[in-house]
């Protein structure tokens, strides 16, 4: 009997990968669809479909979970680019779940080639960002740990979230229209623009705080009216407490007729930017004063 053994096992092996019972074990494909992690805009619900994505992925025994075992865990996929083509989310080459005795878990950034890298124990990481010149948000997931092959018929979800917040301006008078005003000149006197990022155990930014300046978010010419009214641009900013109040330039009429040109801040606007948010600050100029409320504070991300 065991020499039956030693000779059929061995044709089982060339054949491909088998399972206790002498079934053979059937491959499964590994597809990877991106989502928006948000729960307020619906026009932000979907992916673009320009924009590929990186994926980072590790595999332990079925019996080890990330939480306990993740130092152990032996990478599966390094970097691995996943675009967008006939309609269906793919990587360059086919990929296959581990076999039966393995879990996998993935994590994913985008866009694809931003991330300085990404581990078992920093997860993604996004290494001395320049907020000002980035050009495009910056995304990462959470762990989706401990999946088996027969999870959601092979398709793993990663629901990208935002490294920034978001920050724009709304102005109107609060003179009326008999007293004409025109706002030139939006500025948040000083936030930091520069930091790291890496998202586990949590997501963190490490702020570097002597890279601050002020944050020109509109110059030009907006006549104003009672009723409020965008203007200039969204900028991403880093996670912070704003300290700094915004100074708005603005012309207005003079007693003798002529139109003066004048520079009035705000109080400091004491907010704390969380990742993810996109906030708008209502601006209400007056003769003598300007008032700020924020007015929206909701998940978005572009």
């Amino acid at each position: 009997m065991k020499r039956l053994i030693w000779i059929v096992l061995p044709l089982f092996v060339a054949a491909g990968c088998v399972k206790s019972t002498g079934e053979t074990e059937r491959p499964v494909a590994l597809v990877f669809e991106p989502a928006l992690h948000t729960t307020v805009r619906s026009d932000a619900a979907a992916y673009p479909d320009v924009r590929p994505f990186g994926v980072y992925a590790w595999q332990l025994p079925a019996d080890r979970s990330w939480r306990e075992a993740a130092s152990e865990a032996v990478p599966y996929l390094a970097d691995e680019r996943v675009g967008y083509a006939d309609g269906v989310w793919s990587t360059q080459t086919a990929l296959l779940w581990p076999g039966d005795g393995q879990r996998l878990t993935a994590i994913g950034y985008a866009p694809y080639g931003a991330a300085s890298g990404c581990d078992a124990a920093s997860g993604v990481r996004f290494d001395g960002v320049d907020v000002r010149t980035v050009g495009e948000d910056l995304c990462y997931t959470d762990l989706q740990a401990d999946l088996r092959k027969n999870h959601n018929g092979g398709v793993v979800t990663l629901p990208f979230r935002s490294v920034f917040a978001q920050v724009d301006f709304r102005v109107k008078s609060l003179t009326g229209e008999d007293v004409p005003l025109t706002v030139r000149r939006i500025e948040l006197d000083e936030a930091c623009y520069g930091g790291s990022f890496r998202s586990l155990p949590a997501p963190e930014w490490t702020l570097d705080r002597e890279k601050t300046e002020p944050f020109l978010f509109f110059e030009g010419e907006c006549p104003l009216r009672t009723s409020s009214q965008a203007v200039g641009a969204t900028l991403y900013m880093l996670p912070q407490q704003l300290l700094a109040p915004v100074s708005v330039t603005f012309e207005a009429p003079a007693p003798s007729g002529e139109t003066i040109t004048q520079t009035i801040p705000t109080e400091p606007l004491g907010t704390m930017l969380e990742a993810g948010r996109y906030y708008t600050y209502t601006l209400s100029v007056g003769v003598d004063r300007v008032e700020f409320l924020l007015q929206i504070i909701e998940d978005r991300i572009k």
